[in-house]
């Protein structure tokens, strides 16, 4: 007996609104973010095993990032009136608050340092090598009031979209190091998994692909879609 059947996909419903999905790598915990502010994260890989929920306490949430960071599980919440870093090693612990006054509109880790892109064209940052001290980094600005709608980030630089037909790059000490040219507004951002380069999409449906320093940053190349490209990933290839 052969069936043509496939086996259907296991889903978890939650709120209408705009939903926020990340995976913590290291840790393997699976986390949501919904537009009720409540985040339900997952443990062990999979989204059938029981579920705990945590209130972020700010309202609909845009950004979810998690990192590991001195064996610790650690993600930044944010969206509306809220850009926390929450532990989820173990019971759900909010360790810091950097945008109860804002909204938070994107996010991006490189090693122990995280940034958020705020409403105001801000990006705020902070040192996480010891979760428990974190240490604020000087913040950058677009001198626009404008959302952050995009960020990266390396070692050596941030990689900021928001004003438009722009990427602004800027140096982790804060010296603005170009501004490279795009079609439309950076609405997703991502870094390779070694650092040396950059993905961007834009809303006029576009893809570049950036050289990070020493090489750039540069252009390497683009491709276009047939629609607004909400969200790129480089896999290391």
């Amino acid at each position: 007996l052969k069936s043509a059947g496939t086996p259907l996909s296991t889903q978890s419903v939650g709120p209408s609104g705009t939903t926020m999905v990340s995976h913590v790598d290291g840790a393997d915990v699976t986390l949501r973010a919904d537009s009720s502010g409540s985040v339900t994260l997952w443990r062990g890989g999979s989204i059938t095993g029981e579920a705990e929920t945590f209130d972020s306490g700010g309202g609909q949430l845009f950004v979810l990032e998690g990192a590991t960071v001195a064996g610790r599980a650690l993600v930044l919440v944010g969206g509306q009136q809220t850009a926390a870093v929450w532990d989820v090693t173990g019971e759900p612990t909010r360790l810091l608050e950097l945008g109860d006054d804002t909204v938070a509109y994107s996010a991006a880790w490189s090693g122990p340092t995280v940034a958020v892109g705020t409403l105001e064209g801000d990006v705020r940052r902070v040192d996480l090598a010891d979760p428990d001290a974190p240490v604020p980094l000087p913040d950058l600005s677009l001198d626009e009031p404008m959302a952050v709608t995009g960020l990266a980030m390396t070692p050596e630089t941030v990689f900021v979209g928001g004003v438009s037909d722009t990427v602004t790059v800027f140096g982790v000490d804060g010296t603005r190091q170009a501004d490279l040219a795009v079609a439309g507004t950076v609405i997703s951002m991502n870094t390779s998994p070694d650092g040396s380069e950059v993905l961007a999409g834009t809303t006029q449906g576009f893809g570049y692909r950036f050289a990070t320093p020493p090489a750039g940053p540069s252009l390497i190349d683009s491709v276009e879609f047939e629609a607004s490209a909400n969200a790129v990933r480089h896999l290391g290839d």
